[in-house]
């Protein structure tokens, strides 16, 4: 087997490459970063240039392409709605074009803010209706895979987190972590919601719908949902770090250009499909105490 993982050098992307290496024979593009991957190859793409897709999925071949490359910076996208959507819509559809081409299964990583956080929670049935230019990108990236002759497979996911490599923007983990060492009060918003997703469970997730016959969207987040303040005071007790210095923030207060709705996936029909075990937000949290104890590694 075969897999293609689009923007391998980033925190989800790098992550899959590192979960299908175990299985199958794998191949990854970057466009500016000169990651590399032991045992894996690497392809030079840019999702604005339709050649460079072409060229690497032809010369690949691949039985799966997992689509994560895209542009994700929310507040980039408000600022350049024109190269978000070249980026995230035009480049999956090229993705898509040439996936087809090969045969190959497309698996898109999307995102909660397909949705507005209306409603008190959100199936994969629900209407999605985003209200920031990202959503309205990485929903009509959606749209490119439902509509393709290709079998499609959709992974909505919501705050992955992690240790990330060192070329990687820090996790929500990782930034608590550093302010904390720092010892002085810092804010946390408590108005942001998210259901935090482990990225361990993200990439079995992933690979548990990929490599079966599942079709259609799934909701790839963890069980609970929770404010960034609550999350930060989390980490801080499973790091046995002073929680006194975490403020309480409102994001009314930092004039970011992108709306952040709060939405609350479920991930009911996902763990029905796989019977994967969600690890709780603190059992995660331990996990990554317990490798960072094992490597003395530094925040």
């Amino acid at each position: 087997m075969r897999v293609l993982v689009t923007g391998g050098s980033g925190f989800v992307g790098y992550k899959l490459v590192k979960k299908f290496q175990k299985i199958a024979t794998v191949g990854y593009t970057v466009c500016s970063n000169s990651c590399q991957i032991h045992n894996a190859t690497k392809f030079q793409v840019d999702l604005r240039e339709n050649d460079t897709i072409r060229q690497a999925i032809l010369k690949f071949a691949p039985d799966i392409v997992i689509h994560c490359a895209a542009e994700t910076d929310v507040d980039v996208c408000e600022f350049k709605p024109e190269r978000a959507w070249e980026i995230n819509v035009e480049g999956t559809r090229d993705v898509v074009l040439h996936a087809e081409a090969v045969g190959a299964k497309i698996v898109l990583l999307s995102t909660s803010f397909v949705f507005d956080g209306e409603l008190d929670h959100y199936g994969p049935e629900d209407k999605p209706n985003p209200s920031n230019v990202y959503g309205e990108t990485k929903l009509a990236a959606e749209q490119a895979v439902i509509q393709s002759c290709a079998p499609g497979l959709i992974l909505r996911t919501d705050q992955p987190f992690g240790w990330s490599e060192k070329w990687q923007t820090d996790t929500m983990v990782e930034w608590v972590l550093n302010q904390l060492i720092r010892d002085e009060p810092f804010p946390v918003f408590q108005d942001w919601w998210n259901c935090p997703t482990f990225i361990d469970d993200l990439a079995q997730m992933t690979l548990s719908l990929a490599l079966n016959e599942h079709r259609g969207i799934y909701h790839c987040v963890g069980s609970e949902y929770v404010s960034r303040y609550q999350w930060a005071n989390l980490i801080a007790d499973v790091f046995n770090l002073n929680k006194q210095i975490i403020l309480k923030g409102q994001s009314n207060n930092s004039e970011l250009p992108a709306a952040r709705p709060n939405v609350h996936l479920r991930n009911s029909k996902m763990r029905a499909a796989t019977g994967i075990k969600i690890h709780s937000l603190r059992e995660s949290t331990r996990k990554l105490q317990d490798v960072a104890n094992k490597s003395n590694q530094l925040f």
